[in-house]
């Protein structure tokens, strides 16, 4: 990775907006708890009665780990409990590895269900409510925006989409010049990544499709071979047509799932190296920071975090403790300026007219 690039004189100020799943989780702009089709929570994940009969039975791998997964002891995490998983699957036991392939493909589908599932019942999310005011708000004043976040749903760029600004491709993510640059830095559902392995080569030629399946990944996962070439795929998870790219040669190439296991130490990204990049950009020309429904608990992440200027920030959570932690968690990263803690969520602090206005001023 190259150093964190120096601001260019004239270069406009930028916003900074890092969302968590509390943002997503809180999408219902009509304030309805018991909203259905809500973007789950990583405790969730595994919880919800639709999920486990729709989803997680699926897949057979998961068999004999399914009531570990949904009901994970008091005190303890789903992401501890996926952390003790993934180790063992690292150290080369193959059930192990089945297992969270078969997590990482649950994931894609249910995520993909919850996105569908959310603009069906409306499309004037939260998302779309607060990416409207912002968009307004930085064409008057001659800001950019940058959007960095750890959610695998589409919402967000649903909202964006409904405003013109379309992500048919990695590199709309970043466009040059651009208002808005949005970075998925631990990948989403519509995302995949190719294939660099003799036992799923690519195929040239209409109806020379590869010979790949959800099953046969999930088997094979344990020594699979990734490259980090990624392409946006918003396939339907369950079609046969969801796990290979078509290139603009008429060659199709195997894919897998673009998306980071929730583990309580993520030590990877997973996004295209040009992303990271431009969040290093981000980084230099931040002015302003808002944090929606984020925990502040990715550690490669907050190692990367580097500021060049005094910010103002503005943490919203659900609860006043998790705000005072976030903001223990940036200023221990070098995070200086000043803060404004915000709790009661995402869709109540949108609700406070004149918050957002204020805090943009």
């Amino acid at each position: 990775m190259s150093e964190i690039p120096s601001v260019q004189v004239g270069a406009r100020p930028l916003l900074l907006i890092i969302t968590g799943a509390g943002a997503s989780a809180d999408v219902n702009a009509a304030g309805d708890q018991n909203y259905d089709h809500r973007p789950p929570l990583a405790s969730e994940l595994f919880s919800r009665g639709a999920f486990q009969n729709e989803s997680l039975s699926a897949y057979p791998a998961l068999s004999g780990i399914t009531h570990r997964l949904t009901h994970i002891a008091q005190g303890v995490t789903v992401e501890q409990e996926l952390d003790k998983l993934n180790d063992r699957a690292l150290s080369g036991y193959i059930t192990a590895a089945r297992e969270v392939a078969s997590i990482i493909f649950y994931l894609r589908r249910i995520l993909h269900s919850c996105t569908q599932g959310a603009l069906a019942y409306g499309r004037a999310t939260t998302y779309a409510e607060f990416a409207r005011r912002l968009d307004d708000w930085a064409d008057r004043r001659k800001w950019d925006i940058c959007v960095a976040t750890f959610n695998y749903d589409t919402l967000f760029e649903e909202a964006l989409a409904d405003m013109g600004i379309s992500f048919k491709a990695m590199e709309d993510y970043i466009r040059p010049g651009s208002k808005w640059t949005f970075l998925k830095l631990h990948g989403s559902w519509n995302w995949a990544r190719e294939i660099e392995d003799p036992r799923y080569p690519a195929t040239q030629g209409v109806g020379e499709r590869p010979r790949v399946s959800e099953s046969s990944l999930i088997d094979d996962y344990r020594d699979l071979r990734l490259s980090n070439r990624f392409h946006v795929h918003g396939v339907y998870p369950q079609s046969p047509e969801a796990d290979f790219v078509e290139l603009s040669n008429e060659a199709y190439v195997p894919t897998f799932p673009a998306l980071a296991l929730p583990l309580t130490t993520k030590t990877e990204f997973v996004c295209p190296d040009q992303h990271r990049d431009a969040l290093k950009g981000a980084f230099a020309r931040a002015r302003k920071l808002i944090t929606i429904g984020w925990r502040a608990q990715e550690k490669h992440f907050l190692k990367e975090l580097s500021l060049k200027e005094l910010v103002e920030t503005l943490i919203v959570t659900q609860s006043s403790a998790g705000a005072a932690d976030v903001q223990r968690q940036l200023q221990a990263a070098g995070v200086r300026g000043s803060f404004s803690l915000r709790e009661g969520g995402f869709l109540s602090y949108l609700r406070d007219d004149d918050a957002l206005e204020a805090f943009l001023a």
